[in-house]
């Protein structure tokens, strides 16, 4: 309700130090109701709103700390996995290390191993004596001693000359003026003297031990070099010995019965050297190499019973 101020006919005959409301200001009676109502309608703090408010704070907070643990525990992960892939390649890296070190001590075992089994193979082909080398005599399989005229006793002939042999490898015949040197014990394809030359050397008292180039094996080979460097001593008479190879397929001939060894011998009457009557051109075929049987082949046919037992 309104109501009209009373207090202005105080402003003519009032005390002028108190203070004096306008003249036309009106007051107004508030309801007790109205303000309640007006108080409850102006709040700006509505429960159910707060209440959605907090929650989605709340959510809000929750899914933040949610998202965190989650980006921690992919942190986590990523570093768990790196650790593990780390792991893993010093893993691989000691492994590679390990099978490299292994692999190297192998190599040098064998590199080191080779030469002392080349040297160790070698004393034994050394210390081996002659009789004991190859097999026994009689299991050789040689064929019986075979004698045949000799031909070509002082007969020379020019250096380059192509002699036709009879039988292949020789046994006598004409030669060159020059013989081979004495020592030269074992010869291989590479260094093989002329034929006509080691016919020479047979003329002169030499045993001659032809094997066959196109089917010895590298082992036989060996045996024979070790067997022709047992006759490497200082007496001319006792070691006048050639080891020499014969290929049937470019020096012609063959070995009878598929054999892979020739000995062969130029002998003579030692009481009458010159006599050609007494001269014999001859030859023993084998299988198999035999230390002893070359022995029992020179004694048969011993170095002094030979055409020109002297020199070369």
């Amino acid at each position: 309700m309104a109501r009209t101020n009373r207090g202005g006919s105080r402003r003519s005959g009032g005390d002028p130090k108190k203070s004096v409301a306008p003249q036309d200001e009106e007051f107004v009676e508030l309801d007790p109701d109205e303000l309640e109502l007006d108080a409850l309608e102006d709040s700006d703090d509505d429960p159910d709103e707060d209440a959605d408010e907090d929650a989605g704070a709340l959510g809000s907070a929750l899914s933040g700390s949610s998202k965190a643990k989650s980006k921690k525990s992919k942190g986590s992960s990523r570093r768990e996995r790196i650790a593990a892939l780390q792991e893993r390649e010093g893993r691989d890296k000691r492994a590679r290390s390990i099978r490299l070190t292994v692999l190297c001590v192998v190599l040098a075992l064998v590199v080191l191993a080779y030469p002392v089994y080349l040297f160790v193979e070698e004393s034994i082909i050394t210390a081996t004596p002659r009789e004991q080398i190859g097999v026994p005599a009689s299991e050789a399989g040689c064929l019986p001693d075979e004698e045949n005229p000799a031909t070509g006793n002082q007969e020379h002939v020019p250096d380059g000359t192509i002699v036709d042999y009879p039988r292949l490898p020789p046994d006598s015949g004409p030669h060159y003026g020059q013989w081979t040197n004495f020592g030269e014990t074992f010869y291989s394809i590479s260094d093989r003297p002329e034929i006509e030359r080691l016919v020479h050397s047979l003329e002169h008292g030499y045993t001659l031990l032809w094997y066959n180039s196109d089917t010895i094996t590298p082992e036989e080979l060996k045996w024979v070099e070790a067997l022709a460097k047992t006759f490497n001593g200082s007496d001319p008479v006792l070691n006048k010995f050639k080891a020499a190879p014969w290929s049937p397929t470019y020096d012609g001939g063959g070995f009878p019965d598929d054999t892979k060894f020739i000995l062969t011998r130029w002998t003579a009457d030692p009481q009458n050297p010159a006599d050609v009557t007494k001269q014999f051109g001859v030859r023993m075929a084998c299988n198999q190499l035999s230390g002893q049987a070359v022995d029992e082949f020179m004694e048969r046919y011993p170095q002094p019973n030979s055409p020109e037992p002297g020199g070369a």
